[in-house]
C-alpha cells in the first residue's frame, strides 16, 4: 500500500486510509517529487509534456513539491506518536502474571514451621524482615568456556 507495487489508482476505496497512514507511501511520494521534479527530467516529450510529470504519472504520483514537506511533517508527527504510545505502554500497562519457578516448600518444613524463618539461605531487610528463602531448587552446575587457538586468517 505504499504506491510502488500497487498504484493508488488500484487501490479499494475502503482501503485507502492505509494508503494515507502508511510512511512508506508518504516517503515514496516524497523521493519521486524529488526525483522527477528535477531538472533532469525537464525535457519535453513529442506531446508537450515534461518526461518527469510523464514518469510520476505512470506511478500515480502528481507532481507537487508541497508533498516533500508534508512528507516531513508527517514522518515526525508519525515517530512522535509512536513515541508517545510506547511511553504511555511501558508506563503503564504492567503484566502481573504469576511468575511460577522454584518448587513448593518439603513436607518437613511446612510441619516444623521453618519455612521463612532465617538461616543461611534467606535474606534480612533492612528492617530485619524474614523473607523466604531464595534457593529455586534449580539444578547449576558452573562452567568455564574458553576459546584457545582462534584465527579468523
Amino acid at each position: 500500500f505504499s504506491g510502488f507495487i500497487i498504484q493508488t489508482n488500484d487501490i479499494p476505496d475502503y482501503w485507502i486510509w492505509v494508503y494515507w497512514l502508511n510512511p512508506i507511501a508518504w516517503t515514496m511520494r516524497a523521493l519521486a517529487n524529488l526525483e522527477f521534479g528535477s531538472s533532469k527530467y525537464d525535457n519535453l516529450t513529442p506531446t508537450g509534456v515534461r518526461t518527469g510529470d510523464l514518469y510520476l504519472e505512470a506511478y500515480s504520483f502528481k507532481n507537487e513539491p508541497e508533498y516533500i514537506w508534508a512528507t516531513i511533517l508527517f514522518l515526525i508527527g508519525f515517530y512522535l506518536f509512536g513515541l508517545a504510545l510506547t511511553t504511555f505502554a511501558l508506563e503503564k500497562l504492567r503484566y502481573h502474571g504469576h511468575l511460577v519457578v522454584g518448587h513448593a516448600p518439603d513436607e518437613e518444613q511446612e510441619s516444623s514451621g521453618t519455612h521463612g524463618s532465617a538461616n543461611a539461605n534467606s535474606q534480612t531487610a533492612p528492617d530485619d524482615i524474614d523473607l523466604p528463602a531464595t534457593d529455586l531448587g534449580l539444578p547449576f552446575v558452573p562452567c568455564v568456556l574458553t576459546f584457545e587457538n582462534v584465527w579468523y586468517t
